[in-house]
């Protein structure tokens, strides 16, 4: 995995008309997480939609979806969003988009069919119990 950015502070974070949180990173690391989350995705049909595998420390992923959390919990703008992902088993239901895929001006995705692979499958959340992350939804 190439080294690409995993500080907090280069990540948009912002809200979408419906009020929901929305974390815009560079199109490059949204791919790259996407990839990450997709590989070794479980399905759970019936009870609910899946997660990743667990992203353990010293990876990019691990990184970079501390990283999200991190951004969430400093500048959400949705109170329970920013308790929930700098609690002790952080956790958020928002969305993670490249920077293509998202209007900031009409604070909505940008082309969405032409930009699905920039928006990231899930939520991110660190693994009860265990120092790992993974993404869930």
């Amino acid at each position: 995995m190439p080294a690409l950015s995993t500080d907090h502070r280069t990540m948009t974070v912002t809200q979408d008309q419906m009020g929901r949180t929305v974390v815009v990173i560079p199109d490059t690391d949204v791919r790259d997480l996407q990839a990450e989350v997709t590989r070794g995705w479980t399905e759970l049909y019936g009870v609910a939609d899946g997660y990743s595998r667990e992203f353990l420390p010293g990876t990019w992923a691990y990184d970079m979806t501390r990283a999200i959390l991190a951004a969430v919990a400093e500048r959400a703008e949705d109170e329970r969003d920013r308790r929930e992902a700098g609690g002790p088993d952080p956790r958020a239901i928002v969305f993670v988009c490249g920077t293509s895929g998202w209007d900031a001006d009409a604070r909505w995705w940008a082309d969405y069919d032409r930009t699905k692979d920039l928006h990231v499958s899930g939520y991110p959340s660190k693994v009860r119990g265990k120092d790992a992350y993974e993404f869930t939804g």
